[in-house]
């Protein structure tokens, strides 16, 4: 089977939407956890990703299998250099949240993703 797939396009201000919620990647390595990243953001009803160039190559055969299809139908956004990227999107409403390994951190099923 052969196909032919667009590359994630070039990350500006306009190219996010405003009214929506994105995930931001950061130099995220294994195949396997990437996929799933991309299948979790799905199913959380995320608009898209920004990734750095630090990320693996999102049509590396096991992003695709774990990302079980997502990587097709989730816009995923090549950021670059994300400390260059970030300060075009502030905005009042926009707000940043990161993963911590603390048992004290909220957890993320009670965070509202949908805009």
């Amino acid at each position: 089977i052969f196909c032919i797939c667009a590359m994630p396009q070039s990350a500006d201000a306009a190219a996010i939407d405003e009214k929506g919620r994105y995930l931001a990647l950061e130099d995220v390595q294994d195949p396997a956890n990437l996929g799933a990243v991309i299948r979790t953001a799905e199913a959380l009803g995320l608009r898209g990703l920004l990734l750095s160039d630090g990320c693996c190559d999102v049509y590396n055969p096991k992003v695709l299998r774990a990302g079980m299809g997502g990587t097709f139908r989730l816009p995923l956004i090549a950021a670059g250099d994300m400390r260059a990227l970030l300060p075009q999107l502030t905005q009042p409403r926009a707000s940043a949240a990161a993963h911590s390994p603390d048992t004290t951190a909220l957890r993320y099923f009670f965070i509202d993703f949908l805009p």
